[in-house]
């Protein structure tokens, strides 16, 4: 795999694209713990799912190697039924909708956008299970140690990493978009960190 030394406006492009991914993950986590955990606003999460949805929908019109990623996370998600609240819908749809008002044409990499949209498909339905295996009627019961290693896997969702990692050794996509993954999970796990101090909000007013 070479090594190309980038150019001061391409290694720009590598840092906002990387913090980008980062605060796309965080945002995320947010949306998820406000509606599954209660532990944020709901308010605050459907009106930080529109810049969430421009900003991935801005990557996926100017960027070719995050629309692969986007729209394989985006498309694996929704398949899972892990779309499953209003803000993941508004920013889901927004998403696939906006980039419309980017660019008139998109490209997409067929052959690694099925390998990452099959990745994803794993890790969404994995992390499902891994899930019900945290239950804690379920984590009872003794469990194999080669069941825990694949309860950790999938909680972390390392299908798709692996499969970055095989398609930037093979050259396929920049290492760039390894990093930005990890940064992405950076940021999902900051806000799931901050999300277990804090209380469960009592009842439906969660809103505020």
């Amino acid at each position: 795999m070479p090594f190309n030394i980038p150019s001061a406006d391409e290694l720009a492009k590598d840092i906002l694209i990387l913090l980008a991914y980062l605060l796309i993950g965080a945002a995320i986590k947010y949306i998820d713990q406000a509606y599954d955990a209660r532990k944020f606003s709901t308010r605050n999460a459907l009106i930080l799912a529109f810049p969430t949805a421009l900003l991935m929908g801005y990557l996926i019109a100017t960027d070719p190697y995050s629309t692969i990623l986007f729209l394989a996370i985006i498309l694996s998600s929704a398949l899972a039924h892990k779309i499953d609240n209003e803000a993941f819908t508004l920013l889901a749809t927004l998403a696939i909708i906006s980039p419309l008002f980017f660019t008139t044409q998109i490209k997409i990499m067929w052959l690694p956008f099925t390998i990452l949209f099959l990745a994803g498909l794993a890790d969404e339905y994995g992390n499902q299970w891994s899930d019900d295996n945290l239950e804690p009627k379920n984590i009872k019961h003794k469990q194999q140690p080669t069941t825990k290693v694949a309860i950790t896997f999938f909680q972390y969702r390392a299908t798709t990493k692996l499969t970055i990692l095989g398609l930037t050794i093979a050259s396929i996509t920049p290492i760039t978009y390894l990093l930005a993954l990890l940064l992405f999970d950076t940021g999902y796990e900051t806000i799931n960190n901050i999300s277990k101090t804090q209380k469960p909000r009592k009842n439906k007013i969660y809103l505020k």
